[in-house]
This record gives structure tokens, sequence and C-alpha cells, in this order.
């Protein structure tokens, strides 16, 4: 039997560029040697595009290795509202989210 559970990686508090530095390390720990990883949101208090950045580049990694990552649901409302502004709330990566049951 396989576990489809994705490592949760839970983001918090200010994850604007004030926090880049901080939120790539967290994802870099994260990435090796897991096969799904699933990023929650819900409690970050700022965004910007250098979240958005950090993240299609932490699944751009994730993916290259042969794993995954997706976005944990519900998305925080300044990463929401910021990925809207954006324009970019079309895109499979955000709308896709894993439920938190689904992860481990």
């Amino acid at each position: 039997m396989t576990d489809d559970r994705h490592h949760l990686l839970a983001l918090t508090g200010d994850c604007s560029i004030k926090s880049a530095q901080a939120i790539a390390a967290q994802l870099r720990e994260a990435l090796p040697g897991r096969k799904r990883i699933a990023v929650a949101t819900a409690d970050i208090t700022a965004a910007d595009l250098t979240t958005v950045q950090l993240l299609l580049a932490a699944r751009a990694s994730a993916e290259a290795s042969g794993g995954g990552l997706a976005m944990a649901a519900p998305i925080g409302a300044p990463l929401r509202d910021f990925i809207q502004a954006a324009g970019l709330s079309g895109t499979d990566f955000w709308t896709s989210t894993i439920p938190v049951e689904e992860t481990a």
C-alpha cells in the first residue's frame, strides 16, 4: 500500500520580500527526500511577487527531481488577493489545492 499524502509545509506570518530568505530556506529544507509537498498559507499575513516567485521556483525544483509541490486549501487571503490582482488565479497551480486532510 502506498501513502498518497503530501508532506505539509506551513508558511506563517509575513511572507513578503521581508521574509524571502527565510521562506526560501524553508522550501529548500522541505524539498529533498519528499515526493509530494503541500504548502499551507492560511496563516500568512502578507504576500507579494516574491512569495509567488519562491513558490513557483520550488514547484519547478520539486518537479525536476521527480516530485511535486501543490498548494494546501485554503490559500491565505493575502496570497489569494495578490494572485487575483496579478491575473494568476486561473492557473492550475493556484486553483488545484490539496485538502489538508491529505497531508501528513
